[in-house]
């Protein structure tokens, strides 16, 4: 009676217990963003710091490159923290996400997030805590190599810079394959919980990408002329100059644009809504189109009509048709005969609601053939028109016939 055990729990506090871890995966999430948001200003502050030293003034300048040196080695602390809180938020979160449910009113199947989303969100935890492990090993070696540099000789400190030149190459590769993983974890939740909120990976993966170059630019350049100092190119100055530029100052850059927007996302995730689907009769029912007649109803039979034998009379009649269906009475000395049989009744008009799209497109497809075939026709009485006109026209042209004592051919000349 101590307690209950978790497969006792009841649907209300599993669905809280997921509802809580994805309220602690959305605020680690957060908090790792926030951080690496603070990496990114402290680095740029650092630049600033070191490219300000003081040229005229020793001391002023001692002192300025160890507040450089002090501020990046914050940054970097910052970035390694925020490798582990950003990879704790996404493995506690994806615990949570079994309680995101969507309901499909046409289909009445029930949809959850797919474990295949679920296992790039642990695989991408796996690699941005391994990009962090690795920065802890690079730190390690500066550390030896600093403690131990009178020990070392020159091949030794050769041989620990190209661990950490490669180490660093590594590192970066990691996090543009985590970021990758992280970006599709965050699509395939919004596509398949159906939500409208806005929230995606796409910056941060731009940002490891970015951040890769720069590393291979620089740390690939300084690696290659470490391996063979002897025969180094001039000319690997260049990329090693704009891979700093890169890394030093545009990285950082993107970074507070990227991880400002990632902090809210990590709110989002926190209170995160699937999407919402309408309900049956959400919508009305379209609204019949009238036809060109009344519906006419069946009445019950009489007994002047027969047994058996229902009468088709309709309430209404047609516009302007006479109020009485019925034929005259027969003159005096005609014989009686029974009136002839009544027209069969159009076919029922379909009941409000239930008239589809098909037959409503049907009468407007008949409106438009009556409107062109009312054009046609006056086009074929305006053409008779025409050539009666022209008729009439060629007739007037032509000069009357002269007559037979104009026709005479005149004698000669009388003598006086």
């Amino acid at each position: 009676m101590g307690g209950v055990s978790s497969g006792a729990l009841t649907p209300q506090a599993i669905a809280a217990k997921w509802r809580g871890k994805r309220e602690t995966g959305g605020s680690l999430f957060a908090a790792g963003a926030a951080a690496w948001l603070v990496h990114s200003i402290l680095m740029i502050l650092g630049l600033v710091l070191i490219f300000s030293i003081s040229l005229t003034d020793f001391e002023a300048a001692t002192q300025t490159v160890f507040a450089g040196l002090a501020t990046v080695i914050a940054a970097t602390v910052a970035v390694l923290l925020a490798t582990f809180l950003l990879g704790a938020g996404l493995l506690v979160y994806q615990g949570g996400t079994p309680g995101l449910t969507m309901h499909e009113w046409w289909s009445g199947v029930t949809r959850q997030v797919s474990p295949s989303t679920r296992t790039k969100a642990k695989a991408g935890t796996g690699l941005v805590i391994a990009y962090g492990v690795l920065g802890i090993l690079v730190i390690a070696i500066y550390v030896w190599m600093a403690t131990s540099a009178q020990n070392l000789d020159f091949q030794g400190i050769l041989n620990g810079i190209q661990m950490i030149l490669v180490l660093w190459i590594v590192a970066s590769i990691l996090l543009v394959a985590g970021s990758a993983l992280v970006a599709s974890f965050l699509n395939s939740l919004r596509v398949e919980t159906a939500s409208h909120q806005s929230i995606g990976g796409i910056g941060f993966l731009a940002y490891s990408i970015l951040s890769a170059i720069g590393v291979l630019l620089f740390a690939g350049s300084l690696l290659t002329i470490f391996m063979n100092p002897l025969s180094a190119q001039i000319g690997l100055v260049i990329p090693i100059m704009i891979g700093a530029v890169i890394g030093l100052l545009v990285v950082p850059i993107l970074g507070i644009v990227v991880f400002g927007l990632m902090i809210a996302h990590g709110l989002r995730l926190r209170k995160w809504v699937t999407g919402s689907q309408p309900v049956p009769g959400a919508y009305p029912s379209p609204a019949p189109v009238p036809g060109p007649y009344p519906a006419p109803q069946i009445v019950p039979p009489s007994t002047a009509a027969g047994v058996g034998h229902p009468v088709s009379a309709p309430m209404s009649v047609p516009f302007g048709a006479p109020a009485n269906p019925l034929p005259p009475p027969p003159p005096g000395g005609a014989a009686f005969s029974n009136p002839p049989a009544p027209a069969p009744p159009p076919a029922p008009a379909p009941a409000v609601g239930q008239e589809s799209w098909v037959m409503r497109l049907e009468a407007q497809i008949e409106g438009l053939q009556r409107s062109v075939n009312e054009q046609q026709d006056r086009i074929v009485e305006l053409e008779s028109q025409l050539a009666d006109t022209k008729s009439l026209l060629v007739r007037a042209s032509i000069p009357p016939p002269k007559d037979d004592s104009e026709l005479e051919t005149p004698g000669p000349p009388e003598d006086f």
